[in-house]
This record gives C-alpha cells, sequence and structure tokens, in this order.
C-alpha cells in the first residue's frame, strides 16, 4: 500500500516536464536535492480513473480527442530531446487540430451537462499537459477540483493561432471545474496520462475525481538569499 507521508521529489529529466513545470520545479538533480527540506512540500491530489477495466490513478490528465491522437500520431516518429521534441509535438497538435472534427463526447460535471461540439477535452489536475501546454491556467493540484478544458467547433483555429506562443496568454478554450466529473465517448482514441485507451464503436465512460490522500511532493524551498533580495524590494 503507498504510504502518502512520505515525501516525494520530482526531477525534471524528461521533454514536456509538465508536473515540474506545473509545481514551479527547475534545475539539475544535484541543485534541486541541495533545496530539498523535508518540511517544505505541497499536496498533490492525483487523479483516480473509474470505469475502465480497473481503478486507474494517474498524474497529469484524461483526455478525450485531440491529446490522445496526438499520442498515437507521435508514437509513430522519432521522438527528439527536450526543446526540439516540444516544438515538433506543438506542429503536429496544429496538424491534428487543423483536420479535426467534433466528436460524440458528453461531459457531466457535479451533476450538471456541460454541452458543446468538442473536438477534444482534457480533465486535468494541473495547468500544463501535452507539450508542455499551460491549458488549464486555473488548475491547482491541491485544491480537490479537476479542471476540464475543452476545445470546441468554435475556438479551433483560435487554438492553432495560441499554439504560436503559449506563454503569451490565456489559452482560448472552455473551462470547468469540479470535484466529479463523468465523460463518455465513443469512436475516438482516450488516454490515462500518456497511455492511449483505444477507440471503441461503443459507448465509454468513466467518472474522475480526486483520489482522497494528497501525495507530498518536495518542493525547492527559497535560498536565504532570494528571501532577503526579496523582502528588501
Amino acid at each position: 500500500m503507498q504510504d502518502y507521508s512520505v515525501p516525494i521529489g520530482v526531477l525534471p529529466l524528461g521533454s514536456a516536464n509538465n508536473i515540474a513545470r506545473s509545481l514551479g520545479i527547475a534545475g539539475t538533480p544535484a541543485e534541486l536535492a541541495e533545496q530539498w527540506r523535508t518540511g517544505h512540500v505541497r499536496p498533490f491530489n492525483l487523479i483516480v480513473v473509474n470505469g475502465l477495466k480497473e481503478e486507474i490513478l494517474c498524474t497529469e490528465a484524461f483526455g478525450v480527442g485531440l491529446i490522445a491522437t496526438l499520442i498515437e500520431r507521435r508514437a509513430k516518429g522519432k521522438k527528439a530531446d527536450g526543446a526540439d521534441d516540444i516544438r515538433r509535438g506543438r506542429r503536429a497538435l496544429k496538424e491534428v487540430l487543423t483536420e479535426a472534427e467534433p466528436h460524440d463526447v458528453e461531459i457531466n460535471i457535479d451533476g450538471q451537462p456541460w454541452e458543446c461540439d468538442l473536438l477534444g477535452v482534457e480533465v486535468l489536475n494541473i495547468p500544463f499537459t501535452g507539450p508542455a501546454l499551460p491549458l488549464a491556467h486555473d488548475a491547482d493540484p491541491s485544491d480537490n477540483l479537476l479542471d476540464a478544458v475543452g476545445v470546441d467547433r468554435d475556438n479551433g483555429e483560435a487554438v492553432i493561432d495560441w499554439l504560436k506562443s503559449p506563454h503569451e496568454g490565456a489559452p482560448p478554450v472552455i473551462a470547468r471545474q469540479g470535484k466529479e466529473i463523468v465523460v463518455r465517448w465513443r469512436g475516438v482514441e482516450s488516454r490515462v496520462d500518456d497511455k492511449l485507451v483505444k477507440a471503441k464503436s461503443d459507448w465509454q465512460e468513466v467518472t474522475l475525481s480526486c483520489a482522497p490522500e494528497p501525495l507530498r511532493i518536495l518542493v525547492p524551498a527559497p535560498h536565504p538569499a532570494v528571501r532577503k533580495s526579496a523582502n528588501d524590494k
């Protein structure tokens, strides 16, 4: 059984590093280890996914459509390193958006239906997902809420334009928050983090919620010199 009381150190050793980005964690392993303090932690709620073959915990997102299609497409090509991989991912996502059509997707958030023609939907607990994209600006992994972010038929072109410089403004998406989110879909791939769930002609359904007990993620403690400099301003 997982001991949630043990603090966890996150090392940004991948390409997108979405969890680290969302928590403001950056640096080499040696630099980060030097800044870790046992009491300097941040709660982090995993996402509980019910409705597939078994209950699954995920760390970043469950999604239907766009990002799942991106994962499937990129799995067929050669992966680049670091920033090059992020740039390639964003270019590929533009192509996916250009070709996308609304899917059969139904969403219910805390008992309220969310109706629109969606090209894709992502349910996240952190701001960043996919190729280092800040899709869920209001997401907080410690607030016991999930953020559902949808790209609908009318804002697909705006999202393509936003991908040119995604850090300069909020994404042109539709966002909702809730404690329990039910997603039904058919005929399109879905994903749990970076694992694909194959499309089926029959309806599929999952219920998403935050895990009742959060992880404790070590976050860098500011150096005394930095704290002093900040207080002097």
